[in-house]
């Protein structure tokens, strides 16, 4: 839902709690890059060439917001 609403958006922002275990944090990461074939397609129009393209990739762009916290 969130990419049909920011098509164009690559980048995700994840806080993850110093309680969460690496193994769930890979999940959710690996769970954020791609469209599961399930998923409904989203399509774009690529600004280059004018033709209307199938996204495989949500946000490929992880980026950890809490980096230099203590939690």
């Amino acid at each position: 839902e969130v990419k049909q609403q920011f098509p164009n958006e690559k980048q995700v922002v994840l806080a993850p709690s110093g309680s969460l275990s690496y193994d769930s944090l890979v999940a959710a990461m690996d769970g954020i890059r791609m469209l599961d074939a399930i998923d409904p397609p989203i399509i774009l129009k690529n600004a280059e060439t004018g033709v209307d393209e199938t996204l495989k990739l949500l946000f490929p762009e992880v980026v950890f917001g809490n980096i230099l916290s203590n939690d």
